[in-house]
């Protein structure tokens, strides 16, 4: 995998390093797919692909108003560990 936060594998599947593992942690944590009767992780996939449709849409838009369609780099200062 690159640096990316979404990649796209050669198979089509969507991954995201930690955020995908937290997504589904969080689905998970909630109860979040029991509606749906779908697994966590599939739905942590599809909110990933959202996201990365979401990104290239965003791209698009920059690039037909003509400005710069680059993401900006956010970097994000560690937060302190949590007590309790």
């Amino acid at each position: 995998m690159t640096d990316q936060i979404i990649e796209v594998d050669e198979n089509g599947k969507v991954h995201g390093n930690d955020l995908e593992h937290a997504l589904a942690s969080a689905l998970n944590c909630f109860s979040a797919e029991n509606p749906s009767n779908t697994p966590d992780w599939i739905l942590a996939q599809f909110l990933l692909g959202c996201l990365a449709a979401w990104n290239t849409g965003v791209q698009q838009r920059e690039t037909w108003y003509g400005r710069d369609a680059r993401p900006l780099a956010i970097t994000l200062p560690p937060q302190a560990p949590q007590e309790g």
